[in-house]
């Protein structure tokens, strides 16, 4: 008799996992659809008109709690449709070179440049930006002539 008073509470454990594995998979399901459905983020198309050496300060430590020192860094300068963005890369000791003179698509998402030239992407420092005036306005140096 004690077998047939276990039972019932058998088959209601059994029901309860198998709900339980249901809801699981429903869960695993709708948060790999939540993954799908996000949108790629969108490229704008620039022309990088330029490549500068230029004397920059680069820190040994993390987050600019070491040394400092001055290294050459590659300064590029890439003509966006309304602004001409001057930028470096993020890291001064393994720069990237760029094709200067052809297409690349760029992307600023929450406050950071990412640029998207050869089949990479990487994420640029951006040092200064300026309005664009015409099509065929000249892209200023940007060393100092003291002379001047």
């Amino acid at each position: 008799m004690p077998v047939i008073l276990f039972e019932p509470q058998m088959a209601a454990a059994a029901s309860r996992s198998v709900l339980m594995t249901y809801r699981m998979l429903a869960t695993v399901l709708v948060l790999a659809c939540m993954g799908q459905a996000q949108t790629p983020p969108k490229y704008h198309t620039g022309k990088l008109l330029q490549m500068e050496s230029v004397q920059c300060v680069v820190f040994e430590g993390q987050h600019g709690s070491g040394s400092a020192g001055i290294a050459n860094c590659q300064e590029y300068v890439l003509q966006a449709d309304e602004v001409l963005f001057h930028f470096r890369s993020r890291d001064p000791k393994r720069p990237a070179l760029l094709p200067v003179g052809e297409m690349a698509q760029y992307r600023i998402e929450e406050g950071h440049f990412f640029l998207r030239a050869g089949g990479h992407e990487r994420e640029y420092s951006v040092v200064s930006m300026e309005p664009r005036e015409s099509a065929a306005a000249p892209v200023k140096s940007a060393k100092v002539n003291h002379l001047q």
